[in-house]
């Protein structure tokens, strides 16, 4: 799901559940500027500051990985459409949440995809989800 807003309404924050009864311990999470490979003259619009975090009850938070000064580069055939940071998460949570704070452009927040993944394996990770 691609995620547009102006930098004026920032914090935002995107809540993923995995449904009662489900907890997931997740190892690793990408965010994606660029769709499928594709070029983005937009690229400045990338995140640049987050907090990413876990609960089990949706109101109590756990800070799980946290990040600022992040800059985008321009894709290219060299170089990822995404940003991959593993983290060291050992518990298992219903909820995970990702708050942007800041962007790297003066008008807008963008990003295309963000995926979570079970541990820290770089490809044929079972049981990504994507939203």
């Amino acid at each position: 799901k691609r995620i547009l807003v102006e930098k004026a309404k920032l914090p935002l924050a995107v809540t993923y559940d995995f449904g009662e009864g489900e907890q997931k311990k997740v190892g690793k999470y990408r965010l994606y500027m660029t769709r499928n490979n594709t070029k983005s003259k937009y690229y400045n619009r990338g995140p640049m500051a987050w907090t990413f975090e876990g609960s089990n009850d949706n109101a109590t938070w756990t800070s799980l990985d946290s990040k600022s000064g992040i800059t985008w580069a321009a894709y290219n055939a060299s170089s990822n459409p995404y940003k991959e940071y593993a983290i060291g998460n050992e518990a298992s949570y219903r909820y995970y949440r990702i708050t942007f704070t800041s962007s790297n452009d003066g008008s807008f927040l963008e990003l295309n995809q963000l995926e979570y993944f079970p541990g820290t394996a770089r490809r044929g990770c079972s049981g990504r989800i994507r939203h």
